[in-house]
């Protein structure tokens, strides 16, 4: 037992160390692969999944029944993923790289603020629509701030438990896309006005806008919002400056992105925000929920099904619809099974490889690998250069992390993906007399054909 026990550790130690040794060599070698989601959700499943599965290896192996199966979800697919990568064609997510880095600064000016200023009065109306049916005073965020031991319930009844369906799918949208993006476009406004000092009289209205998504993504109170919003601004600003390598953006970017969660779970507590307890937070339960969690539900999910069965199309709510069964909602039920003393609507939400899993058993792999490839069709919204398509590949960084800890339908209904391949296509159809040009450095638009050879933004 104990000679299995460490060969689990030792093959799940080598096949994550190779994966994150392939995804660092794409990045110095062919840069421009970081734009396809299912690069981008690689990434993410190896940082956050298998990592953590190698660390409790020895809990993992012992807790199941038949850990192979868990092993070959966790550290077997992902070679599977790579390896179709190595032999998929590559030149669709090249063109678009390319087109993120030759739009001209003249051009790119004015298509940004049209974009900058859709986006935020739609987030704008819809943060209204919500509060119109959730008074403030509902909110979880103000539960937080008067009332902290009831924020759990509150949070859970501002909008899960909200009878409005347009209500609870709007807002998801805008928390989720609409203001993430919103607030990478007013980011790229402001990485414009830098060498523009006649503009930064403006500064103030950007930053005010900035704080005012910051704030309407939060109103639930949950911790996610703030997140997202922090994360797209910073992959915004990197994917601007070419995505450089440096540790130092590494470091400030993983605090930025956690402060807010930080001061909101602090707030819950019922507690003074200090130093001393937030870094207590940032490397206790706040580090433990974005690096361990997602295995652990995962984990729970294999766990689950290998000691009740599976559940076949009555896990995935179209499919037992349509088929008159009973649907099962695995969140809600593997969360009663194993959060001790949870609230009724408790969500262990998963990654879709283990949701999949607990539905179709190891015949959910081919499944999940041509789903998880299927998200790479979103590259084909991008038929003309623009500069909107920075902030797009942003909030595309930020709902791929997203895919790691949720349901894939979820991800594209409920969390936004169809929302913001719409918004790709309703703004590229601007682009449509601009078919087979790019935009060089200075603005003017010339044939592609007339691009310098020696420019190539896709490699290290």
């Amino acid at each position: 037992m104990e000679l299995m026990s460490d060969l689990f550790f030792w093959t799940s130690l080598l096949s994550t160390g190779l994966v994150t040794a392939v995804l660092i060599l794409i990045f110095f070698t062919s840069r421009h692969l970081y734009i396809r989601p299912s690069v981008l959700i690689l990434l993410f499943f190896n940082l956050r999944i298998q990592w953590a599965s190698v660390v409790k290896s020895d809990y993992i192996y012992e807790i199941l029944d038949y850990p192979l199966s868990y092993w070959l979800l966790t550290h077997g697919l992902p070679w599977i993923i790579l390896l179709l990568l190595i032999f998929s064609r590559k030149s669709l997510s090249k063109k678009v790289w390319q087109d993120v880095f030759l739009a001209g600064d003249v051009y790119e000016s004015r298509e940004i603020r049209q974009a900058s200023i859709l986006m935020f009065l739609v987030f704008a109306v819809l943060v209204g629509f919500y509060l119109y049916h959730v008074p403030f005073d509902k909110t979880g965020l103000y539960t937080i701030i008067t009332n902290p031991e009831n924020a759990g319930q509150a949070r859970e009844e501002s909008l899960k438990l909200v009878s409005n369906v347009l209500v609870r799918y709007s807002y998801s949208w805008v928390r989720d896309v609409i203001g993430p993006l919103a607030g990478a476009l007013i980011t790229l406004q402001l990485i414009q006005m830098r060498s523009k000092l006649s503009k930064l009289i403006h500064l103030p209205i950007y930053l005010v806008g900035l704080i005012f998504i910051l704030v309407g993504v939060s109103f639930p109170g949950a911790r996610a919002g703030i997140a997202s919003v922090v994360f797209t601004v910073l992959i915004t600003y990197w994917i601007k400056e070419k995505m450089p390598f440096r540790l130092r953006y590494v470091i400030v970017g993983f605090l930025l992105v956690l402060t807010g969660p930080i001061i909101l779970t602090i707030l819950r507590e019922g507690k003074i925000v200090s130093l001393d307890r937030f870094v207590d937070l940032l490397f206790g339960p706040v580090f433990l929920r974005v690096f361990l969690t997602p295995m652990k539900t995962g984990l729970w999910y294999v766990d689950y099904v290998q000691t009740n069965g599976f559940v076949g199309i009555s896990g995935v709510r179209p499919l037992a619809l349509a088929f008159g069964e009973k649907f099962i909602n695995l969140p809600n039920v593997i969360g009663l099974s194993y959060i001790a003393h949870p609230l009724l609507t408790v969500s262990a939400n998963t990654c879709f490889i283990y949701d999949f899993y607990a539905c179709f058993g190891l015949l959910s792999i081919p499944l999940s690998i041509l789903v998880w490839f299927a998200l790479d069709l979103f590259l084909l919204a991008f038929r003309y250069p623009s500069p909107v398509t920075i902030a797009i590949v942003a909030v595309l960084w930020l709902r791929s992390n997203f895919f790691i800890s949720g349901a894939y339908l979820v991800n594209l209904i409920s969390h936004g993906i169809f929302l913001l391949f719409f918004f790709t296509i309703l703004w590229q159809w601007k682009f449509q007399k601009h078919e087979g040009l790019i935009y060089s450095p200075g603005g003017k638009e010339v044939d592609c054909e007339s691009c310098p050879s020696q420019f190539d933004p896709c490699s290290g």
